[in-house]
């Protein structure tokens, strides 16, 4: 058993492992070479400090390093079943908290699903802390509300770097790293914008995807010191389900604690998915 840095093995064999050691995962995850490559892109996954677990030539494990300033995150931990309970995973990933000090990352952070007992133990024994719960919400038929007031606002659609540019402002929570500001970018397809009506100042916005009926929120933020945030959560959403009445609606890694989040499960959606983020302070180590 041999442990390497990402980048040193065929990347179609390296994608090929990963598919399988993703096979019987909580959400299965299926990847090819081009979405893999968008992936570590958006990211900012360094496949020179990631790694693989190699034995017998054959990769059986995988984990990812990324790097954003002096912030770090993990991703894609994964062992080939028949390989697993061997400590491959704790291995790898004393290898990237290694690899992490190297680059000097003061913080490291990774996402673990609430039900993935091993991985959570794991984590926690390699001095990882838990900051907060991020959940998938999900709505399987978007439908508007009845009797919501929208005379107070005007929501219209623009593109996505009109909005974008209150990224920073209307944020006083980080995202999630893969709904980061350059991750949102290369991600968004849609954005709607609400303000005030004779007012030109935007106060929120919602960025998505569209597909097969679906509507994939990507990120929502709005003004925090409007005092009426759930109105404007509201109207905004509300007119989007009409636009896309009938469609499913999600959000991925959407934090628990979101101003959004009341608002959005009073129109329909459900928790049907929740990770815990985790940290892991390098600084304090020094």
């Amino acid at each position: 058993m041999q442990l390497l840095p990402a980048d040193q093995v065929n990347f179609a064999d390296f994608v090929e492992a990963f598919n399988a050691a993703y096979e019987d995962y909580f959400v299965r995850v299926v990847m090819n070479q081009r979405s893999f490559k968008n992936l570590i892109q958006r990211d900012a996954i360094l496949m020179t400090h990631s790694v693989v677990c190699v034995e017998d030539a054959k990769i059986v494990g995988m984990a990812l390093l990324a790097k954003r300033e002096q912030k770090g995150w993990i991703g894609g931990v994964g062992v080939i079943p028949h390989y697993r309970r061997r400590g491959i995973a704790r291995q790898m990933m004393e290898y990237l908290i290694a690899q992490a000090r190297t680059l000097n990352i003061e913080t490291l952070t990774l996402e673990v699903i609430e039900q993935n007992h091993y991985a959570l133990h794991l984590y926690k024994t390699l001095g990882f802390q838990p900051q907060r719960r991020l959940v998938v919400l999900e709505n399987r038929t978007l439908s508007p509300l009845k009797n919501l007031t929208h005379e107070h606002y005007v929501v219209e659609s623009v593109m996505p770097h009109q909005a974008l540019i209150y990224f920073n402002a209307f944020h006083d929570e980080p995202n999630a790293w893969q709904r980061s500001l350059e991750a949102i970018k290369q991600l968004a397809q849609e954005c709607w914008i609400i303000k005030e009506r004779n007012n030109a100042q935007v106060l929120g916005y919602c960025v998505f995807q569209v597909g097969f009926g679906d509507l994939l929120i990507i990120d929502i933020a709005f003004s925090p010191t409007y005092p009426n945030i759930a109105d404007l959560i509201k109207v905004l959403m509300n007119t989007i389900h009409q636009a896309y009445e009938g469609y499913s609606g999600h959000l991925i890694n959407h934090p628990m604690a979101h101003r959004a989040t009341q608002s959005l499960i009073e129109m329909g959606y459900q928790e049907t998915l929740a990770q815990l983020e985790m940290s892991l302070f390098l600084s304090d180590q020094l």
